[in-house]
């Protein structure tokens, strides 16, 4: 007989879903895989696109990482919404869904601009506005567990240990993303009406250590990203070295809080998933910085170019600036406001849950990845096509009410329990998703079932494919029994993908 689970509670790590915003973001989208992956049931809250749907962007994610791992994902459950909106701009039917079926939201989207604005403009409109949002959605659903992504930059231009357990301090913040952010976590800080609240602070975020994957151009990728179009334009000397003179206003020698986001993620999800870290606070940072310095000495071999000079501060007062070292620091002028060494994020209540995970080190070989990734990638410019799915499970909702009520109806009574009898359909790959046969509505819902008389039929889309075509084959008329040998292998069967 399938397995039963008899919990009912609203504790963070059962059978209710976790509602995760900013998943088409690049940590967003390494949270969600990582999440499917740890077995959590996911909602995500996404945007409709110029091009696409809200579900069809989240689909292409989850298609890029089966093509990455070499095996099919459980499909998460996706609704149409934006958190600057008042009840995230969700329909009536996405906002009972969510109540009935969300104990718990991992908080992540949050936009990267640095320009000071009015309240009405951005960043502020959804670090903070947005944040406000999510949180009284929340509020309103009965969300009981509300986990936040923040940033170690909440610290402003603090300098020295800075502690997880601290946030208001008096501090000046260089910019309105430093500002909003912080804003953002006090008002989560000061939240009533949630049973845990979890908060994530990572450091600067750049790309995968194992690829160089990316979606974004900001922090380090920006310096590399000029580097890449600027140095090229510089013809070699009779050494065959490009001479790209700039003086920085720095020593090379200042640390960089740098973290790599498959790192941020593992880590994250780590703490996500073990219960006795609800409630903390987290710094995501590393124990090895990376300097101004280091960078330079990987993209001279890179480039085979010379001629950085650090200055100090006095960076060459008075002296006229060169074309290329007007170019570049033109564009990096956006980061002045860091120049200096950054302070020491101490993260002990992180290493409790997570000293295991090992934090990869930038070094050249790591940098060298990365620049080959941003220019196979024309940075940013290269245009991925959608994946296409000629096979959708949502075309196919009555052929599992079918399977579902024959299988019913092959169970002793006993098994039915007054009619609480629930059968989910975990299909995973292109086309798949979430959905389960309600015994007392004789409806299929979206979602998986959870609480006592529920199982779960796990099977890859390819496989659901098969089994419909077989369906066909028998012109309509299979007997009972073939619904119940053919469900029977796959109900509560691990996945062999």
């Amino acid at each position: 007989m399938p397995h039963r689970s008899a919990t009912n509670e609203r504790s963070p790590n059962n059978e209710y879903y976790t509602l995760l915003t900013g998943a088409t973001g690049l940590l967003g989208r390494y949270l969600l895989k990582d999440l499917l992956l740890a077995g959590v049931r996911v909602a995500v809250i996404a945007r409709n696109s110029k091009r696409q749907s809200a579900a069809q962007r989240v689909s292409d994610i989850c298609s890029f990482w089966e093509t990455e791992l070499g095996r099919e994902l459980p499909r998460p459950v996706c609704v149409t919404g934006d958190v600057r909106f008042e009840d995230l701009g969700l329909s009536e039917v996405d906002k009972k869904w969510i109540a009935a079926n969300c104990n718990s939201c991992l908080h992540n989207a949050a936009i990267l601009d640095f320009r000071n604005a009015p309240a009405d403009q951005e960043p502020w409109v959804t670090n903070l506005q947005g944040t406000k949002n999510v949180v009284d959605f929340c509020n309103r659903s009965q969300i009981k567990h509300f986990h936040h992504v923040s940033t170690a930059y909440v610290c402003g231009n603090r300098l020295g240990t800075i502690r997880e357990d601290e946030l208001d301090c008096n501090q000046e913040f260089r910019n309105d993303y430093e500002r909003s952010k912080f804003e953002a976590e006090k008002y989560v800080h000061q939240a009533a009406g949630f049973d845990s609240k979890t908060t994530y602070r990572p450091a600067v975020i750049t790309a995968d250590s194992q690829n160089g994957y990316t979606t974004t151009y900001h922090g380090l990728h920006l310096y590399l990203r000029l580097m890449s179009l600027l140095v090229p334009q510089v013809e070699p000397d009779e050494n065959g070295v490009r001479q790209t003179k700039i003086r920085l206003p720095m020593s090379g020698d200042e640390r960089r809080n740098v973290v790599t986001v498959d790192w941020v993620s593992s880590v994250m999800t780590r703490l996500y998933t073990t219960p006795a870290a609800l409630g903390g606070t987290y710094h995501v940072s590393p124990d090895e910085k990376l300097t101004p310095r280091q960078v330079i000495e990987a993209c001279y071999k890179y480039f085979n170019s010379a001629g950085v000079e650090f200055c100090g501060s006095s960076q060459s007062k008075g002296q006229e600036l060169g074309e290329f070292e007007k170019n570049f620091l033109t564009n990096v002028g956006i980061y002045n406001s860091y120049d200096r060494c950054d302070p020491l994020f101490d993260n002990r209540n992180m290493k409790r849950f997570a000293a295991d995970i090992s934090c990869p080190v930038i070094d050249q070989t790591t940098i060298h990845r990365f620049l080959r990734f941003g220019e196979q990638d024309r940075w940013g410019k290269r245009k991925n096509q959608p994946v296409p799915s000629l096979f959708q499970v949502t075309n196919h909702l009555q052929s599992l009410r079918d399977y579902a009520t024959a299988y019913k109806s092959s169970l002793p009574n006993g098994d039915l329990l007054n009619g609480s009898y629930q059968l989910g359909f975990d299909i995973v790959g292109l086309g798949g998703g979430q959905w389960h046969y309600d015994g007392k509505t004789d409806r299929v819902k979206r979602g998986l079932p959870r609480g006592r008389g529920a199982s779960i039929v796990r099977m890859t889309s390819d496989s659901l494919q098969k089994i419909l075509n077989l369906d066909e084959s028998q012109n309509g008329s299979a007997p009972i029994g073939f619904y119940e040998n053919l469900l029977v292998d796959y109900v509560d069967a691990d996945l062999h993908l």
